[in-house]
């Protein structure tokens, strides 16, 4: 395809690798990347939010599957692979103006031995802190290389977050087993929630590169044919940490539910306790404010034996709780 000379391909930057090191293009030489030097290759990325991007994905020779993937929405995790291209959806961590993860996002990306397009929709963490290792002289030699950089980057941003995880399970674990503070004031759920979405992001990501190595039962042959596999490993370790999380704060939720009943049927106990021996005297009173003649209404002392009547049922109304081992 032809671009005109006076405006870049749309990409938020442009990659060209030659002996392994990769150099930053301005945006008015992107279009640079589309003549490569034997032995190279180039890295594209897309903001589907401008339209320069979009319409040069639609005019660029390449597969019509993989053209629909890249500018769809698909979210499912996929590599599929066509013409001596391989393609797909990876996850990475959607980032907020401060660089920080507020949500799982996903990656679109594509590449052969010459070219590497990856597509995002929102600002991603994954794929930028790639991009600035590179800038800053990490070495890339092959689109498989920079293809496993994506996908350990990603790995190693969720390990983080794991830990920062684990280590609140911790700290919430020894304040239910010390019995220190009101349980319900400990939520578990944001917790238990993040690490569902790890431990399914991680599953699928395993099946998408299972798929990928073996099609109906059969191996295939394909550019990251050498790489899926240590990297199915790894993720393998991590979903095994992340579903040993995953178990301890389902307990621990189970353990902080039960601390909560328990404390409420205490409470409903007491006060159903105290109901049951105010009763006696509540009928007492209700009794004699009705219209009949009242004991004790003529006397100076009639308030106090009243009330001393009032306790003395209260009284039997205990000893007989005690008796029938209410009360313990």
């Amino acid at each position: 395809m032809t671009l005109p000379e006076d405006r870049a391909i749309g990409a938020l930057w442009a990659f060209r690798f030659d002996a392994g090191r990769g150099t930053l293009l301005p945006d008015q030489a992107q279009r640079d990347c589309l003549e490569v030097a034997a032995g190279g290759f180039a890295w594209m990325h897309f903001p589907l939010s401008d339209q320069r991007g979009r319409l040069f994905i639609e005019r660029f020779a390449m597969p019509q599957p993989m053209r629909e993937m890249l500018l769809g929405a698909e979210h499912r995790l996929q590599i599929h692979t066509a013409d001596g291209w391989v393609f797909g959806v990876l996850p990475d961590l959607e980032r907020d103006f401060e660089g920080q993860a507020v949500d799982i996002g996903r990656l679109y990306f594509a590449l052969n031995e010459r070219f590497v397009f990856t597509v995002r929709r929102h600002a991603l963490r994954s794929v930028d802190e790639v991009r600035r290792a590179i800038d800053a002289g990490a070495p890339v030699a092959s689109s498989a290389d920079l293809f496993v950089m994506l996908v350990e980057r990603f790995i190693d941003l969720s390990e983080a977050r794991q830990q920062v995880l684990g280590a609140e399970i911790d700290s919430i674990e020894d304040r239910v087993l010390a019995y220190a503070g009101d349980p319900s004031r400990l939520h578990v759920g944001p917790i238990r929630r993040e690490l569902s979405r790890q431990h399914r992001e991680f599953l699928a990501l395993r099946s998408a590169f299972h798929r990928a190595l073996f099609h109906r039962g059969q191996a295939q042959q394909h550019l990251l044919s050498e790489r899926l596999p240590a990297l199915s490993q790894q993720l393998e370790d991590f979903d095994r940490d992340a579903a040993d999380l995953l178990e301890r704060s389902r307990l621990l939720h189970e353990e902080i539910e039960s601390q909560v009943t328990a404390t409420t049927n205490r409470s409903l106990r007491a006060l159903t306790i105290l109901s049951t021996l105010m009763m006696p005297p509540t009928l007492i009173v209700g009794a004699w404010g009705m219209n009949v003649e009242v004991p004790f209404a003529h006397t100076p002392w009639g308030f106090l034996e009243a009330s001393g009547l009032c306790v003395l049922v209260v009284l039997i109304a205990y000893v007989m709780l005690k008796q029938f081992n209410i009360l313990r």
